[in-house]
């Protein structure tokens, strides 16, 4: 069978599938995508199935996974004593103070100044972080609001 042919029979078994005009069909699928048998088109089965089925189990598994699942990073060297800072005035009424804190930043430890935040919502506290001591060594629990 020539390309011609091949087209020809292709365009015929695929007009106004979809509602996409033959022409289309034939452009969006190509050429290598069909085996052409006793002038009946039977689709190849895509390589990617099975990572594309992975990927939906995948998704499933982590949207079941619970919300305050954190990863953290062990680091072998306790922090070193917070540094006290002076709590400015609020700029806004109903702010929260986050107290400042160490932050290992691959090869040290790196303080961060506290800062006011905005509460997501009427009558929420905001939880500071803390370094805490574990078999293998230190990991940062982050602050969050209740």
């Amino acid at each position: 069978m020539t390309m011609q042919n091949l087209k020809l029979e292709l365009l015929r078994l695929f007009k106004g599938r979809r509602g996409k005009p033959a022409t289309q069909m034939v452009a969006d699928h190509g050429y290598r995508g069909f085996l052409i048998r006793f002038t009946s088109i039977r689709f190849k089965r895509p390589k990617s199935l099975a990572v594309f089925s992975a990927l939906i189990v995948a998704t499933a598994v982590l949207a079941a996974a619970p919300s305050e699942a954190h990863v953290g990073i062990v680091v072998g060297i306790a922090p070193p004593a917070p540094i006290v800072e002076p709590v400015p005035a609020p700029p806004v009424v109903g702010y929260a103070w986050r107290p400042g804190h160490w932050r290992w930043n691959g090869v040290r430890y790196v303080w961060l100044p506290g800062r006011y935040m905005a509460p997501p919502r009427v009558g929420a506290v905001w939880m500071a972080g803390h370094w805490s001591a574990r078999a293998a060594g230190w990991v940062w629990v982050p602050g969050h609001w209740s």
